[in-house]
């Protein structure tokens, strides 16, 4: 445990390491399903602050996030998850949700994150000038963008439009 930190009430969760309670889940109604790719743990916390709900860190427990290419088969899901129309639909969302402008949250700032998310996915997809001037911080995305990540993006509104069942990523070893 480090030596400074103690247990304390806390403003937002960190989706990647934050459990909830049941109840209190069902009691805010889940998370928004229209906040896709960026804000939605900002929402969570501000909507569960709002019933009266408490976020506590606890420093007793650590957890280790990794963040690496994604393996081949979660390379769909990242490019959706990440991709522009998402991010997009995700931040008007919050902005609606919040009554806030797009510039009082730093919403280019955030399309710029959700690019470089999505630039990791592309790899296989880039070619050997483009994989080199990444390792220069001089990301080359506009093929990818407009070829593998709109197919993976309109593929997906298709398959919402015509209301097919959602694919389960990743599911819980107890809910399985």
């Amino acid at each position: 445990m480090l030596p400074d930190l103690v247990a304390r009430e806390s403003e937002q969760v960190e989706f990647h390491c934050f459990l909830v309670r049941t109840d209190a889940l069902i009691e805010l109604g889940g998370f928004d399903e229209n906040m896709m790719s960026v804000h939605e743990h900002l929402d969570f916390s501000m909507r569960l602050r709002e019933q009266g709900g408490a976020i506590w860190l606890e420093p007793s427990v650590f957890v280790t996030y990794v963040v690496d290419a994604p393996a081949w088969s979660e390379r769909s899901y990242q490019l959706l998850r990440w991709s522009h129309g998402w991010a997009e639909a995700s931040l008007r969302r919050f902005a609606v949700a919040w009554d806030l402008e797009p510039e009082a949250f730093g919403a280019d700032g955030l399309l710029r994150f959700t690019a470089a998310n999505r630039a990791r996915a592309y790899r296989p997809y880039r070619s050997v000038m483009g994989r080199w001037s990444a390792t220069r911080q001089r990301l080359s995305r506009s093929i990818p963008d407009r070829t593998v990540g709109t197919i993976v993006y309109r593929r997906e509104e298709r398959r919402r439009a015509f209301g097919a069942p959602a694919r389960v990523a990743h599911r819980a070893t107890w809910d399985r």
